[in-house]
């Protein structure tokens, strides 16, 4: 501060910041947990992908085990679940015979897997239905993929005990 020719009675001195504001990136929320692979409804086991075996085969494919190990998991989860039959269903491409034992060559191969894995062998049936009860039209490729098929039927079950809840991805 000076007094003198020239000096301003008053100084002010104004000073102006800009802070930008900080922003925070929030956590996404958790994405759902995928949808159950196997699901228990009051006449059928339900599996919501598709048991592939090799072509014109019985054989198993490894892609497919985690669905079975699935279902042994439901199985040994749900003791009032007595009696399941395994169905097994092909397509209308070749005789009705043939068709016949392949399907029931698929259902024992998944029945035998089910019993290899932990599954009592006096809780499950095989039954091959060949080319009967198709689900889609066999004229075009999608629609037998989607006859070619295995299904869990529950023919006996005693009164309902409360499950332990499932691991996390079933």
């Amino acid at each position: 501060l000076t007094f003198g020719y020239g000096a301003p009675d008053f100084r002010a001195i104004l000073d102006i910041a800009y802070i930008k504001p900080r922003v925070v990136e929030l956590a996404a929320p958790p994405p759902p947990p995928p949808p159950p692979i196997v699901q228990v409804e009051e006449r059928r086991i339900v599996i919501t992908e598709k048991i592939h075996f090799e072509f014109d085969k019985a054989r198993i494919r490894p892609i497919s085990f985690h669905i079975l190990d699935a279902v042994v998991d439901v199985m040994q989860r749900h003791p009032e679940i007595q009696k399941v039959q395994i169905e097994g269903y092909t397509d209308a491409v070749g005789s009705d015979q043939y068709n016949l034992r392949l399907s029931q060559r698929r259902a024992e191969s998944v029945m035998q897997y089910l019993i290899a894995h932990g599954v009592s062998a006096d809780r499950l049936v095989a039954k091959g239905f060949g080319e009967s009860n198709p689900i889609a039209d066999n004229d075009t490729a999608l629609g037998r993929a989607r006859n070619r098929r295995t299904e869990f039927k529950i023919l006996q079950r005693s009164a309902p005990t409360t499950p332990p809840p499932a691991p996390a991805g079933y």
